[in-house]
């Protein structure tokens, strides 16, 4: 089963002495499922894709510095960047708990300009999805990943709900 995902988004960050920037993403793809079997005690389906995900900032705002010259923040906002990865997801669910789990990640390779930076990117991350019922899910994902300059470690603790 092959498919396609894809999202575009606009806004702006602003914040306390500082000007606001605005930017542009869009993410891109296709992929398939290349194992799912439902009878399976503990991977149900593995899908492998290929993304891109593009974005633009109007102010590279990496160092903000203060009338003196002194730098007291900033973040990572250039002027053009992109990411091309490689992803694989394998997921499993234990359906009498309601509890989907597994484990995702990505390597690929990176591009910025204004400021200038090129190199690998990678990510993994285990995950855990809650059911509540049809409409409501709670998920916790640990991403350990790198991008940009830095590497980082993220929990998230999120709720989706589907269908208005």
């Amino acid at each position: 089963q092959y498919y396609t995902f894809g999202r575009v988004g606009y806004g702006f960050l602003n914040g306390e002495n500082m000007m606001t920037n605005q930017y542009l993403e869009a993410l891109a793809g296709f992929g398939k499922t290349i194992y799912d079997n439902p009878e399976n005690r503990w991977i149900k389906k593995v899908n492998l894709d290929v993304s891109s995900y593009n974005s633009s900032y109007q102010y590279n705002l990496l160092k903000i510095n203060d009338s003196t010259g002194f730098t007291f923040g900033g973040y990572f906002s250039p002027g053009y960047f992109t990411a091309n990865t490689i992803n694989v997801r394998a997921e499993g669910e234990v359906k009498k708990l309601r509890l989907k789990y597994g484990i995702k990640g990505f390597v690929g390779a990176e591009y910025a300009i204004r400021p200038s930076l090129a190199g690998p990117v990678w990510d993994v991350c285990p995950f855990l999805s809650y059911d509540l019922n049809d409409k409501v899910s709670i998920n916790l994902l640990y991403h350990y990943y790198t991008f940009a300059d830095l590497k980082r470690e993220q929990l998230m603790i999120s709720a989706v709900i589907k269908g208005f």
